[in-house]
């Protein structure tokens, strides 16, 4: 596999962002319904491991991206640091280096650690937030995310990335706005049966990254599931395949990276979940300054420059295989009942 080819395999793909953006915020799960239809479920002994891997790269439509791209069209961009005022600029100026950004050790393809370098979505929009900047940040080892916010409320880092806003983290974090969203989806064995509904799990052990925002929505909207904290969602994806626990709750894009690097070949999607991570730059509660700078800067980005940073994680080009079943739909619509 050449260098180009590897690239692309670590991708995951989406389909016509651009048409995806109107509306943006009414898409609702079950607007994608391909794996879940009944001609699906007929092809499945023999279609199982691909329409797995196909499914999560079509739903990461459901927007890998939507939220930053579709937003940042209606932005005012202004350079050379003038979104930012002389007293917030004096303070950016006093801080070179001693920002500390705490970033997460295993969120592929948001943020993860790679032969010791930190990359991934987030890694490149900070790296972004430094050159529209001017500064330099401090750059933690990557952690789990139950240490790092254990690290941000001891007072040990100020910056925190690739994280949803929940009302407990509103407590000791202010949140910039999104600069990407990304949708959940319910992950099972291949010979799994039951409704598609989180209603199948009542009472079956599901696992979910601790202190992931999806954690404390299941605690409070579904208590009748057992949770399985794990330390991230390839170690939930693992106890899954061996058996361990009944279903993974995890971001599509997490799982079709883990799904593909691992070749783990014995799971399908059984329905989405009603929860989607909307990331943001979390900053530490006593530094308001701060969060004003990160959210102007983010706004300031020019688009030509986010697409380029979501385009090397998330491609921006249509799925073939998913047009080629469109296609099939119109010509053959009795395939589709």
């Amino acid at each position: 596999m050449n260098e180009i080819e590897a690239d692309q395999s670590r991708m995951v793909t989406t389909e016509n962002y651009s048409e995806a953006c109107v509306g943006y915020g009414n898409i609702h799960p079950n607007s994608f319904p391909l794996t879940t239809h009944p001609a699906m479920q007929s092809r499945e002994p023999l279609l199982r491991p691909h329409r797995t891997l196909l499914w999560l790269r079509m739903h990461a439509t459901l927007v890998v991206l939507i939220y930053s791209l579709c937003a940042s069209v209606a932005q005012a961009i202004e350079v050379n640091n003038g979104f930012l005022t002389a007293q917030e600029l004096a303070w950016i100026d006093a801080q070179q280096g001693q920002i500390r950004v705490a970033p997460e050790a295993n969120y592929p393809p948001f943020s993860f650690s790679e032969s010791g370098a930190w990359r991934g979505v987030s890694a490149d929009m900070t790296r972004l937030l430094q050159e529209r900047l001017g500064t330099k940040f401090q750059i933690l080892p990557a952690q789990n995310l139950e240490n790092i916010l254990a690290t941000v409320k001891k007072g040990d880092a100020e910056v925190v990335t690739s994280l949803k806003e929940t009302s407990e983290r509103s407590q000791y974090l202010n949140f910039t706005q999104p600069y990407v969203s990304v949708p959940t989806v319910i992950i099972v064995k291949a010979n799994f049966t039951g409704i598609q509904s989180p209603n199948s799990f009542f009472g079956k052990r599901v696992a979910v990254g601790k202190g992931y925002g999806v954690q404390k929505y299941l605690e409070e909207k579904f208590p009748a599931i057992q949770l399985a904290l794990v330390s991230d969602d390839l170690a939930g994806l693992r106890k899954l395949s061996f058996g361990e626990v009944e279903a993974v709750i995890m971001d599509v894009a997490s799982a079709s990276y883990f799904i593909e690097r691992e070749k783990i070949s014995n799971l399908r999607i059984f329905d989405t979940f009603e929860y989607s991570y909307d990331l943001s730059f979390g900053v530490r509660k006593d530094l308001p300054v701060l969060r004003e700078i990160l959210s102007k800067t983010l706004s300031s980005i020019p688009d030509d420059d986010r697409e380029a940073v979501l385009g090397r994680w998330v491609s921006l080009q249509a799925n073939p295989i998913s047009l080629m079943w469109e296609r099939v739909g119109r010509a053959l619509p009795w395939v589709y009942g």
